[in-house]
Formats: C-alpha cells, structure tokens, sequence
C-alpha cells in the first residue's frame, strides 16, 4: 500500500477516537496516515463525516453516505490537529457489564443529555428486563438511552438523589 504525501503536511498522521456508545467516554484508537487525503465529506442530510477525501473534488462522480445513503455531500478540510471521531464502540468496562446483564435477564439503563447526540451523564441503572418491558412496553435490546429526569419519573431515584 503506498500513501500519495500532502503537499505541505508530508504524511499527514492525525489521532483517532473512538466514543463508548454506552457511558460515552471518548478513547484513543490509533493513527489514521492521511496523506494528501486531508479532507473530509460532511453529508448535507444526516451530518456524517467521511474522512480521507481527496483534494479535488471531482475524484469521486457521486459518493453516497454510509449511514444514509445520500449523495449530496461539502468537502471541508480536516484542521491540521483535529481528532478524527472512528465511531461509537463501547468500552472495556461497558462490554463486561453489558455481558453480565445478558446472563443476568437484566436491561441497562443509560441516562443520556437531552437534544445532545451520544451525550451521556455518566448514570447508569441495571433493572429486570421483565420490569423495564412493564414499563417501556417490549423491549429487544440489552440498553436503552433514556433522557434526563426519566429516571425519576418512573421512580428508580428520588428527587433528593438528583
């Protein structure tokens, strides 16, 4: 594999980072060598990135988005120490406990910022998937985002817990 060199940044190494989808800590992930490929599309529907573009735009006739399949793209430049987000993967720490609530018949809770996309408190709650299903109504998935002050609404803490 070769990679073209940028003009003025040479190999053009930037950090990448990866954020837990479930507590939401943000990780290191490794190096991602850019190159001359010191762009990145933003799609105009849904507001993914892509990284890695070309400098010119014509290369690509009509990239489609990964997540929403749009072609409708504006190329920005990456800024020379900007941390590239990988994705959401969880933690070691999140991976264990999600583990031991699938033995265990339980459902994860996770308090998330309202209006904020991957925001999270940082307050989590393990309860019977037979009471969350009573109360959310069925449920498929091992976590569920809930926003703030639901908690309290349906009685997991009180107010003087907040």
């Amino acid at each position: 594999m070769s990679i073209r060199l940028h003009s003025k940044l040479g190999i053009n190494p930037h950090r990448m980072q990866t954020q837990c989808g479930i507590c939401g800590k943000i990780e290191d992930s490794g190096i991602a060598l850019l190159g001359s490929q010191n762009n990145k599309f933003i799609c105009n529907s849904c507001g993914a990135v892509h990284y890695g573009a070309p400098e010119k735009k014509h290369v690509y006739d009509q990239p489609s988005c990964a997540k929403c399949r749009n072609g409708s793209f504006h190329l920005e430049p990456i800024g020379e120490y900007e941390k590239l987000q990988e994705g959401l993967k969880n933690c070691k720490e999140c991976s264990e406990l999600l583990d031991k609530c699938k033995e265990g018949d339980v459902t994860l809770l996770v308090e998330t910022i309202a209006g904020k996309q991957n925001s999270r408190t940082g307050r989590m709650w393990g309860i019977k998937t037979e009471v969350v299903n009573r109360i959310f109504g069925e449920q498929k998935s091992p976590v569920i985002l809930i926003e703030q002050g639901v908690a309290e609404k349906i009685g997991i803490i009180g107010k003087e817990q907040k």
